[in-house]
Formats: structure tokens, sequence, C-alpha cells
């Protein structure tokens, strides 16, 4: 029998806590990052989760603050500060999904070579301070209009 959701938590959680995690030890000295991926079923129990984690989250004792970022709200905000979201409407009844996503992507400067250049990136870099982990929420929302690989 597979993991279930709560064993997968779990393991996300001792993850969380390592020392290779806190320290920033990737691969080849790359960012260190760690994906967990779920079926969408659980996705309000991951939801939980992360809430309650935020609310346990005390920097003085586990040496990290969490910050939470859901990309999909990120990026509604700025359209919404554009005043592209009727733009975007008309686009979709006019154009396929393909037309509205390369929009889109412009817009969050998603083909950027430096990636520091890209909305996404900027906007978490400007709210996280040292010794922080973030978490990204709202990946499946934003797909297929960004694809999540170009988000991070």
């Amino acid at each position: 029998m597979g993991k279930t959701i709560k064993d997968s938590l779990s393991i996300l959680d001792e993850t969380i806590k390592s020392e290779d995690f806190l320290k920033n030890r990737g691969l080849g000295n790359e960012v260190g990052y760690y994906i967990f991926d779920y079926d969408p079923k659980d996705e309000l129990l991951v939801r939980e989760y992360v809430r309650e984690l935020c609310e346990q989250n005390i920097q003085t004792k586990d040496g990290y603050t969490i910050k939470v970022f859901n990309l999909y709200k990120i990026m509604i905000e700025l359209l919404e500060e554009k005043k592209y979201l009727d733009i975007i409407s008309k686009w979709e009844k006019q154009h396929d999904i393909m037309f509205v996503a390369t929009r889109i992507n412009r817009l969050l400067k998603m083909e950027e070579f430096d990636d520091s250049q890209m909305y996404f990136t900027k906007y978490i870099m400007d709210r996280v301070e040292e010794n922080s982990v973030v978490i990204l929420t709202g990946i499946g929302e934003i797909y297929p209009l960004v694809r999540a690989i170009k988000s991070i």
C-alpha cells in the first residue's frame, strides 16, 4: 500500500526541520528546495497543514520563519493592479489559452534570462527575510497559464 497524505505530510514536516534543508544544502551547491506533490483530492488537508505549520512557527524557537506565497493570488493582484482582468476575459473569448498564457507570461516577465527580473522572484525576494522557509502554493491554480518550473 502507498503512502497516505498523512505519511507524506509527516515526511514534509521532518524535511522542513532537517539541518540540511535549513542550511540550504542542495545538490551541487544549488539552492535547496523540496517539491511536495499530492493528489488534488487532498488539497484541503494540505491547506490546513500549511496554515497550522505557520501558526506553530516561532522564529526564535525554530530558527526560521515560514513565509507562504500563493502564486495564483500574486498573479491576480498584479492583473488587478494593471487593470488587465477585463482585457484577459475578452482575450479568453477571442483566442486560445496559449495566446492568453503568452500575454500573462510577458507581464510576469517569465521569459527573462535573469531569474531575478521575473515578477514572482522579485515579489518574493522583497518580502522574505533572512532564515526563512518559503512555501509556494497556488501552483495548480495558475497552470497552464504559468508553468511552475518557470515560477521558481
